[in-house]
């Protein structure tokens, strides 16, 4: 089998002969700057994953995933002592449970596994092991999606670098703020704050190593907390979706304004709080992400989902009713309908008599396809 340098993205077929074979023992990777990582398998199932990178260990990764706070996460790494180690101080303080620690044991193999496909160059090595793993964790059923996703989000990161370094002032946008929803990406946030030059952040005073710097400013990016002044993400889509995504967001707008209308007739007063909550049922559809405001839907942000999110991707391909097509349009005219239905749902539990709300379902329903609400 397969011993010797690859580049990282080369890490599925790699993996996939060692579990093909049921072997049991080490995969070990050494990347640039002496970097360690070790993928554990056991009669060809991945048990577990580690790593020698301080950007790799638990604390660092659930602390990133907003497992923890920061005051938290500086608290117990500043306990950890040889006998008692970060994950069973946590549960001894009473901040997780075993449950909650084995859940952030699965994360941190995740992210090992992910991370590898973001080194130009891996060495490999193959150590046999017979002995039976103390912990075996819940990741082999998502295995391939985990590594496809990783792929895809390579690639993109990959190229969201390329163009960034070549225009590289970095701007907040502070309407979007609301989505910096733990204390790793506020520590982002005002990183960019202080140093706001790209190249400047991932090579000199981030405390991440680049892979990881870069994959937290793309995060952000595709939330819309940061601008776009690349245009990044319409170079990624043709022309022809591009009109049909113009207009879907277009035809969306008019029935916002619509229902805004009707919501002022009706003198209702929660407006700004409603289009809140219809902001979060679009970030169920197209990932964690500034989607709208209460005067309209963002464009810009709409698009970066709709390309740069496999998720969103796959879901244009899958989800759908037989009746309605399957193209990335029709994935985000549905979340928008979504939204709007929302909209129109809690303007009617305020007023269910109103016949402006029942005209602007009517038009709705025309978005709908008229298949109903």
């Amino acid at each position: 089998m397969f011993q010797g340098k690859t580049p990282g993205y080369a890490l599925p077929s790699v993996l996939n002969e060692y579990l093909a074979a049921s072997v049991s023992g080490q995969l070990l990777f050494r990347a640039e700057g002496g970097v360690t990582k070790t993928i554990n398998i056991w009669r060809g199932r991945v048990t577990s994953a580690s790593s020698q990178l301080i950007d790799d260990r638990l604390g660092e990764v659930i602390y990133r995933e907003g497992k923890l706070t920061l005051d938290t996460f500086i608290d117990a790494a500043g306990k950890v002592t040889k006998a008692l180690r970060f994950g069973d101080l946590l549960i001894k303080s009473g901040i997780f449970t075993p449950l909650d620690l084995y859940d952030a044991l699965a994360s941190q193999t995740r992210a090992v596994l992910a991370s590898l496909l973001f080194y130009d160059t891996l060495d490999v090595e193959f150590r046999p092991n017979d002995s039976v793993p103390k912990l075996e964790l819940p990741i082999n059923e998502t295995l391939g999606d985990l590594l496809d996703e990783s792929l895809s989000e390579f690639r993109f990161v990959q190229a969201f670098e390329r163009a960034v370094r070549l225009a590289p002032l970095l701007t907040v946008n502070e309407d979007a703020l609301h989505l910096v929803n733990n204390d790793f990406h506020r520590d982002v946030v005002q990183l960019v704050r202080e140093t706001p030059d790209f190249s400047a952040i991932v090579d000199k005073t981030s405390r991440l190593s680049a892979p990881y710097t870069v994959r937290a400013l793309f995060e952000l990016y595709l939330r819309g907390v940061l601008e776009d002044s690349w245009g990044f993400a319409r170079s990624y889509l043709s022309s022809e979706s591009a009109s049909g995504l113009a207009q879907v967001v277009e035809e969306a707008n008019f029935l916002l304004a619509e229902l805004a209308n009707a919501a002022k007739m009706e003198e209702i007063e929660e407006w700004e709080n409603i289009v809140f909550g219809a902001g979060g049922v679009l970030s169920r559809e197209l990932g964690n992400g500034h989607y709208l405001t209460p005067v309209g839907f963002v464009h810009s942000n709409i698009l970066r989902s709709l390309v740069l999110r496999s998720t969103v991707r796959k879901t244009a391909l899958s989800r759908f009713e037989k009746s309605w097509p399957t193209t990335f349009v029709e994935c985000v005219r549905t979340a928008l309908y979504h939204g709007l239905a929302y909209i129109l749902f809690e303007l009617f539990n305020r007023k269910f008599s109103s016949q402006e709300f029942t005209r602007v379902r009517v038009l709705m329903e025309d978005m709908r396809g008229g298949k109903g609400s």
